[in-house]
């Protein structure tokens, strides 16, 4: 349907209503994280490894990955200060962490039962502000501020997020004696 605009409106109120009219934009697509561990079971002793990935999307993102235990303590393990400690996913390109040619590795080790990662996503560098921060200058790994079952689905989540746009998927897995 088209509207009449009458010829005794000011210039500048027509191009308003001219802009207003105007299609939106196309939004892009929401990138959709994936997050898999290996070997899945696990027991005290194995090496594991995560996998990080993400679809639906042609840009680059920044990652960051956290672990709760049974017990409720959360470990950042992205973004680090170890070197290629703050990969970038792009789609069909997944990112291992540990890499494999680490220097470290992950073990499994107590406690065991089951175990809470989250895999979050953005496209800027992360603002970690109240949410970790390096023990000192040499410390490799961030500890993460709060622990307590469910904090990570909870309050952590909200923080990350308030900080951060972007997009969280979670992963549930087991750590047997």
């Amino acid at each position: 349907m088209y509207k009449f605009i009458p010829l005794a409106l000011p210039a500048v109120l027509v191009a308003a209503l001219v802009s207003c009219t105007s299609p939106p934009l196309l939004e892009s697509s929401t990138p959709t994280p994936s997050l898999s561990v290996s070997p899945n079971p696990i027991s005290v002793g194995q090496e594991l490894r995560f996998s990080l990935g993400i679809q639906d999307t042609s840009d680059t993102w920044n990652v960051a990955l956290f672990v709760e235990n049974p017990a409720g303590k959360i470990d950042q393990f992205l973004p680090n200060r170890l070197e290629g400690g703050t990969p970038a996913v792009m789609a069909g390109a997944p990112v291992l962490f540990p890499p494999a040619e680490a220097a470290f590795r992950l073990v499994a080790s107590a406690p065991t039962g089951p175990h809470t990662a989250l895999l979050y996503i953005t496209p800027k560098t992360f603002n970690m502000e109240g949410i970790s921060a390096y023990a000192n200058a040499q410390a490799p790994f961030a500890t993460v501020s709060g622990s307590g079952i469910g904090t990570l689905e909870g309050p952590l989540l909200t923080k990350i997020r308030s900080l951060n746009p972007g997009q969280a998927t979670w992963l549930r897995f087991q750590i047997n004696p």
